[in-house]
């Protein structure tokens, strides 16, 4: 039975393009998300954090490290 050690929220902002038009992002991530806490909580809060930047919100991700053994 797996169990989940710890979990974090990213949040992928789109900066900019390059040269060839190709959407440049960064990456913010957030540890410390309590691995009991639901996904639709997560999103929630990562949606009114995104809201507060500036710029365009490209993916909002949760990353969850589970034991396997």
């Amino acid at each position: 039975m797996s169990e989940m050690l710890n979990s974090r929220l990213q949040i992928r902002y789109i900066t900019g393009t390059d040269e060839n038009g190709k959407k440049k992002t960064k990456t913010v991530s957030y540890s410390g998300v309590k691995t009991e806490t639901s996904d639709d909580v997560v999103l929630g809060v990562a949606s009114k954090m995104a809201a507060m930047c500036e710029r365009s919100t490209d993916a909002v991700l949760r990353v969850n490290t589970m034991s396997l053994a």
